[in-house]
């Protein structure tokens, strides 16, 4: 462009102010000859303004600019994705808690509650002694007793083809409570006059039923006077046939041979010299 085509050049210089905009422009003014784009020479200083942004050093401390944009998940930051996820796992974990103990006192509460029960009543205890044991059958001293089993049930006679009737090697039988005692004798009977029969799976239970009648009197104030006791082996057979296989007898007469039988006669003393058998 020539001088000759320029006829001014105003220049306006206002004071600065914060609108960048409002900076000294350059005004051509034109008659003719080479034509320009007047809106082409305007600056926007607006679109070109600088966002600050803090330097980052690299690993020799050269400072450098990051324009990367940060990384988001589902428009949000990585850190409050995190921080989401871990006060929804405590929210959760004392939510869960709080269920769990009201579940555990609500059963507490429900749970039946064990009421006493009566014990059956224990049937009752009896006295038996082993039918392959002679010495256990009957003894020289009442501390050496047959065992006591707890809550035992003897079997039934009909059950039992035989028994033990066997004497011990002193022959002395000795009662339970060791004041009474009854002279054996083995494969013999004694006649007289029976008071009862009954059931006796040993020895022992026979000449304890035979203390025991003496211990009842009669309508004139007398005892029974068991003296002498007899029992035969044959349990089952002799139950059928008679009743029983212990026989309690008074006024006995003399023995004989009884190869099934035993005999005891009620003792004076320990010593069993003299009976109160005649």
């Amino acid at each position: 462009m020539s001088d000759s085509t320029v006829q001014a050049i105003n220049v306006t210089a206002a004071p600065y102010r914060k609108s960048i905009g409002d900076a000294p422009q350059v005004v051509y003014e034109h008659k003719g000859g080479l034509e320009y784009d007047q809106a082409a020479l305007e600056v926007d200083y607006n679109s070109h303004k600088h966002q600050h942004q803090p330097p980052f050093y690299d690993d020799q401390g050269q400072a450098y600019e990051d324009n990367r944009h940060p990384r988001l998940i589902f428009g949000l930051r990585k850190a409050v994705w995190i921080i989401a996820i871990i006060a929804i796992l405590v929210i959760g974990g004392a939510v869960g808690a709080g269920v769990g103990a009201g579940l555990a006192a609500q059963n507490k509460k429900a749970a039946p509650v064990a009421l006493p029960q009566d014990s059956p009543a224990p049937k009752s205890s009896t006295t038996t002694e082993s039918s392959t044991a002679p010495s256990s059958s009957a003894t020289s001293s009442p501390s050496a007793s047959p065992t006591t089993a707890s809550a035992f049930s003897p079997p039934i006679a009909t059950a039992l083809a035989s028994i033990d009737i066997s004497c011990p090697p002193n022959k002395i039988v000795t009662s339970y409570n060791g004041n009474k005692f009854f002279k054996c004798e083995s494969s013999t009977g004694y006649g007289g006059t029976d008071i009862a029969s009954l059931i006796a799976y040993s020895v022992q239970d026979c000449i304890e039923a035979c203390i025991s009648t003496n211990r009842i009197p009669d309508s004139t104030g007398q005892t029974h006077g068991c003296t002498t006791v007899q029992i035969v082996s044959n349990l089952k057979s002799s139950q059928a046939q008679d009743g029983g296989n212990c026989w309690l007898k008074t006024n006995t007469t003399t023995g004989s041979n009884k190869g099934s039988a035993t005999s005891l006669k009620l003792c004076k003393d320990s010593s069993c010299e003299e009976t109160f058998a005649t």
